[in-house]
């Protein structure tokens, strides 16, 4: 979160994948790294982490479709 508040999106990006690779079902992480993926501009890996949302059940997958099409994410 601190590297996302200070704007240093590729390196968080890295640390979420990193995060990701080794607690795959870690739903919030799919969510943040959507909301990270908004913010730098890429709305197609961001539809890629609501669908992991959706694989696994979570109801976080609704809160990112809203960020995603409504474009409320503010950098």
């Amino acid at each position: 979160v601190t590297l996302y508040a200070n704007k240093m999106y590729e390196k968080s990006f890295r640390e979420y994948q990193i995060l990701l690779s080794k607690f795959p079902d870690f739903a919030e992480a799919y969510f943040n790294l959507g909301i990270l993926l908004l913010a730098m501009k890429d709305k197609s890996n961001a539809l890629r982490q609501m669908a992991k949302l959706k694989r696994l059940g979570s109801n976080l997958e609704k809160e990112l479709a809203d960020l995603i099409y409504a474009d409320k994410v503010v950098n």
